[in-house]
Parts: C-alpha cells; structure tokens; sequence
C-alpha cells in the first residue's frame, strides 16, 4: 500500500496552489460564520463549505500527485465532498426561507453517503485518471450518472424553491433581498459545475473553484450581515473579480504551459522558477487592472445605475453656498427623493431652544402629520446610541430572531425606536451629527421601486446628512444673531409706541392675533407654501412699524387728524422699516416683504406699491387685517375704540375690497378675538 502522506509522491504544481487556498479559505469562512451565530442556518452554511473544502483540498493533492493510483484515491475521496454539496445547499435553502420539514434533506444525505462510500471502495464512480497541463484529472464511469442526477436534481429544487418564494411568498424587503443575493450567488456557483467536462474527456481547465469562492462569499454576507450592498454592487464585484481571476489563473497557466513546452530545459527542477515569475506578472498588473476594469464596468454596464451616486457627492459639494435654512432642507429633501424615490422624505432638525427635534419639511405619498419629535423618545436614544442609519425591518428581523433573555432593557430600546418609526411612517432613518451631537436626521419611506436601501445609499446619506448638520449649525448661529437683532429692533419700536399713550402694546397685540391668523392658515393653500409661516409672522409682526423711528414725534403723537403732506411722511413708514431690515443678514424675504406691503389693499388702492390681490406677499395680507383690527379696537386721540363685534362686522364689510377674504374669515374665527 502506498503511503499518502509520503512527500515522494507528490511534486510542486502551481495550479494547486490557489485550490488550496481556496479551499482553505472556505472552510475558515464556514467556521466563522457558524461560531459567530451558532443556529441551523449558518450549521447548513458550514456543511456546504466543508463539502466544498474536501472537494478542493483533495483535488489539490490529485493535481500535485506523481503516481497514478495515489491521484486516484485522491479523486475518489474529493468526489465524496461533491455528493454533499447539492444536497447542503437544499438543507441552506430551506433554512433560510424558514421552511420546516427536512426529511429530503436527510434523504439525500443518505443517498449522498452511500454513493460516497461506493465511490471510495470501487472505481464505479472514478475509473481512473487522465493527464492534463495542469495536472492529473478523474474519468468518470457509470456511477457518474446517479451522482449527476443527485447534484442536478438537488440543485434544481433549491432554484425552484427560491424562485417560488421570491414571486408567490408573503415576504419582507429584507428577506426579498436576501434571496436576490442567493440566486445570484447559486448562479454563479453553478458555474463550477464545467469542473465535470474533464471528467468526461473534455478539456476545459476546471475553474470551477472561482466560481465557489465567489458564491460561498456572496452566502456568507447574507447570513452575517442584515444590511447587505445592491445586487447590482455584487453584479459588479462579480465582473471585475471574476475577470481578474480569470487573469490571474491564465497568467499562471501560460507561464507554466510555456514553460513546459519551450523552456523545459531551462527550467528543469526548477518549477518555482515559473511561479516567480507568474507573481512577478500578476502583482505588477493587478491594481492597474483592476482599476480600469472598475471604470468601464461602472461606466458601460452599471452607468445608469449609478448616477444618483454622483448626483448626491454633486449636492454634498453644494451645501455650503446655501444661505437659508428653508433653501438649503428644500434643496436636501429634493435631491434625496430625485434620486433614491422614497414615497415620502422628512428632515427634522433641533430645536436649541425648545431642546426637542422638529420635522422642518416633510413631502411625498405618506407626509408625517405630527410636527415634532420628544428627545426622549426611543428613536432618538437609539440614532444617540448607536450614531448610524436604523432600518425598519432590520430591527424587525433583530426583533424576531435574536434572543433577549439576558438583554431586555436593550429589547425595550429597540421596540421603543420600531414603536416610533411606524408612527413617522419611516423605513430608514439617517441620524446627522455635529461635533459629535444629534444635531436632526433624514426620515425615508419605502422605494417605489420596491427595493431596499444599500449600505452604498446609506454611507451616501450618512455623509450627505453630517455636512448638511454642518450647514444648518452655521445657519442657525446666524439666525441667534439675528433674532438679537430682531429683538433689539423690536423694543427700539416699543420705545416709539410709549411715547403715544394711544399706540402703546400695539406690536405685542398685532403680534398676537396675526400669529393666531397664522396658525389657522399655515395648512391651507396658498398660504402653506410660505415656509414656517408662524415664525415669520411672528417677526414681521413685532417690527412691522419699525419704519416709525423715522418719523417725528410731531406727527407720531399729533392728538388730531395729519394733514395731507403729514399723511405722506407717515405713509412712508413702510418703506423705511423695510430698508432698516433689509440691513440684517440673512433675514429672510418673506419677513421684509410683511413689513414692506402691511398697509396694501386687496383692491390695489393701498400703499406703498399699490399691489392687489394674490401680488400682496401673504404675510404682509395676515399684518393687514391683524394692524387694522387693534387700530379700531383701541382709541385714537380723534376717536373712540370700536367695540369688538363693530370691529368684526368692519373686517367683514371691507373683506374683498381693503383685506384678503380667505385672512379675515380665519381671523373672525379666532376665539381669542
């Protein structure tokens, strides 16, 4: 009996080198992943890579052997790893779509055991070996035909089942995705299957074991892993590394076949020569190769794919030329929804003063109705926590199949954050830090396109979200700055209003009911496209008549009726509070038009412009009838004060002709007035 373990009779083969370090490798890949998550799906994962890693392995040392009946035993000992593999991948299949019942599986172990055990004890299976430039390869005899029946027929039930189950299946996002990156991953695997053409005198170089390799790493993300990259990015990987392995497997085939047939002399004995030299080649042209394949697969096969990519790196460059915090959340939540298509998309940011987070924009199918979120919700603890993007139904999926019984505080954290997120009809959410803080986040809903955010999106996002924290931080100090302004300009007004007994409080009052006209009208067109109406109300109203400092005393506090050219100083009160604010930095149009047009008419007789109509800037038609309320319901020097239902029935009388229809039947609502 020969011995096997004897060095003399094996010689250096460079082909099976890489078989042995695949081979290798995937078993320490199965192991990983079970010793990671010890549980029946990743024990299937490692039998298919121990059936696989036998398969290799002894293949290798076939290719390696000198003598003929040591390369024998070897093969029949690697076909007893094959009859595993289909039967595994069925018992893997069944187990990650959650299908009970495993009595095919057992059977085919059996069957699989048993054609092994023919396999190793007679030359039914192998029948001998046959010569080939990268070594010594099995024939195959009549056994070769249940073998087959047994692969292909195993095989063919677990493309059926995914299949199946992906189309007719009640199943998550999640689980959709999982199973896109299996049959990807089946397919490329069932590639190697051209590793049975030798066997049967066709000479084609057994590659097969690229083939694996790639569809053992693909499995082992889907089971390691709850978020996993676009099956595009797999499609992609698959091209430039499958080329690149081919490269490197051709390299080492034609440094050995030249080698062997026109250098025999040189390099007899020497064998590692040729090795060197397949090294040499291989790590010169690698990266290079790599680079330029990356490229043109990007470019030709993947290009429209890959365009929002560049859209959001382009919007990530243009945030810090916004200058308003309105501009620069439109302009975030547009080019997320142009280029992921969520079927909603929210923005919410801090708010220092209140210390809650607010949801500043909110558009698509499924707009979020509440206004705010708690800082001490589980969603906001959980984005804290752990300072990257949460995905519904991968919490779902933790929820589901993790075990918690030595970890129920971090259980209640997770249902408090899933509690949270179907209340704001969120799939994703991306938190944005700033010096380390939760200074707001993204909210998206499902794609419309019904598949799942990638880790590419949310790497993408991630960035997008941090640089936009960046910009509204920098916007908000700004506006501190001039709220302080806003502040100083408002009691210089209050100032003004005290030297008159007849006008004092006014601002806080007008201040009051347009605020209270503003709430009304804030949801209701045309009046929603004003962006943070109360806020912007609620300055505009406090300095609408800061354009009063320039006006004289004589005139401001004149107990009877101004003259004509008094009219025409007072009159011009409006155009100087505009440009006195116009002066603060930053301070938003909306604010100065307010205060710019509060004394126009809805039928154009008003002034300074004389505009009419829907050309009145909303805010300035709210500061309208707010103004001229408090005016009658408070006493002049030249006349009494109307009494609130003379005041009512003269917002009425005048609707349509000095106010805005839609602004005085808000304001005759009010309870408060």
């Amino acid at each position: 009996m020969f011995n096997l373990l004897s060095p003399q009779n094996y010689l250096f083969n460079p082909h099976a080198i890489a078989l042995y370090i695949v081979g290798l490798f995937i078993l320490a890949e199965g192991i990983f992943a079970y010793f990671k998550n010890k549980k029946l799906l990743t024990l299937s994962f490692f039998f298919i890579c121990l059936s696989v890693a036998i398969w290799l392995l002894a293949t290798a040392m076939g290719y390696m052997s000198k003598d003929v009946k040591v390369a024998t035993l070897w093969f029949k000992l690697d076909n007893f790893g094959v009859m595993f593999i289909s039967v595994s991948i069925l018992f893997f299949t069944k187990t990650v779509l959650g299908i009970k019942g495993y009595k095919s599986v057992f059977i085919g172990y059996l069957i699989a055991f048993i054609l092994g055990i023919i396999a190793l004890q007679t030359n039914w299976l192998v029948t001998g070996v046959k010569e080939y430039f990268w070594g010594f390869f099995p024939t195959w005899g009549l056994l070769s035909i249940p073998v087959l029946i047994l692969f292909f027929g195993y095989m063919a039930t677990s493309f059926f089942i995914l299949f199946y189950q992906y189309w007719k299946g009640d199943l998550t996002l999640l689980k959709k995705n999982q199973i896109k990156y299996i049959i990807i991953a089946y397919l490329i695997g069932y590639i190697g299957s051209v590793d049975f053409l030798p066997t049967f005198d066709i000479e084609i170089y057994p590659f097969g074991y690229v083939a694996i390799l790639l569809y053992l790493s693909i499995i082992a993300f889907t089971i390691i892993r709850y978020r996993l990259m676009d099956v595009y990015i797999v499609l992609r990987k698959t091209v430039v590394y499958g080329v690149l392995t081919g490269f490197m497997v051709g390299i080492v085939a034609l440094v050995t076949f030249a080698g062997q047939q026109y250098f025999a002399k040189i390099f007899a004995g020497h064998q590692w020569v040729l090795s060197l030299i397949s090294i040499f080649i291989i790590t010169t042209t690698f990266r290079p190769l790599q680079i330029v394949l990356q490229k043109f697969v990007e470019r030709f096969l993947f290009h429209q794919r890959y365009e929002y990519r560049d859209a959001l790196k382009a919007a990530d460059k243009e945030l810090g030329k916004v200058k308003s915090l309105h501009s620069l959340l439109v302009m975030t939540a547009k080019v997320i929804s142009d280029t992921l298509a969520p079927d909603h998309t929210a923005l919410f940011i801090k708010n220092r003063k209140k210390n809650e987070f607010e949801i500043k924009i909110s558009k698509g199918k499924r707009k979020i109705k509440s206004e705010e979120i708690k800082s001490n919700n589980g969603l906001i603890h959980w984005l804290i926590r752990h300072k990257e993007p949460v995905v519904y139904e991968e919490l779902k999926y933790r929820l589901e199949s993790e075990d918690w019984t030595h970890r129920k505080d971090e259980k209640k954290r997770m249902e408090q954050a899933i509690d949270e997120m179907e209340r704001l009809n969120a799939n994703v959410c991306i938190p944005s830090f700033y010096k380390n803080k939760l200074a707001g986040g993204v909210i998206l809903g499902n794609r419309t396109s019904g598949n799942m955010y990638t880790q590419e999106d949310l790497d993408l996002l991630q960035s997008l979200a941090n640089h936009t924290a960046a910009v509204v931080d920098d916007l908000q100090v700004q506006k501190e700055k001039d709220d302080l302004t806003v502040d100083v300009i408002a009691a210089l007004v209050k100032t003004t209003e005290a030297k008159d007994s007849y006008t004092k409080g006014h601002s806080e009052r007008v201040t009051q009911y347009a605020e209270e006209i503003a709430r009304k009208l804030k949801n209701s067109a045309p009046f929603r496209t004003v962006y943070e109406l109360e806020e912007k109300v609620h300055y505009a109203s406090l300095i609408h008549d800061v354009g009063k400092v320039g006006i004289p005393d004589s005139i401001l506090c004149k107990p009877s009726k101004l003259t004509d050219e008094e009219w025409r100083i007072m009159r011009e009160h409006p155009s100087k509070g505009a440009e006195i604010i116009s002066q603060i930095r930053d301070l938003d149009k909306d604010i100065i038009a307010g205060v710019l047009h509060h004394h126009e008419r809805w039928d154009g007789r008003g002034y300074p412009k004389g505009l009419a109509g829907q050309d009145i800037p909303k805010i300035a038609r709210i500061l309208a009838v707010a103004d001229a309320y408090d005016a009658m319901t408070t006493s002049r020097s030249y006349r009494k004060a109307l009494t609130i239902e003379e005041a009512k029935e003269e917002l009425r009388k005048n609707s349509g002709i000095q106010f805005d229809p839609q602004v005085v039947e808000a304001f005759l609502k009010n309870e408060s007035s």
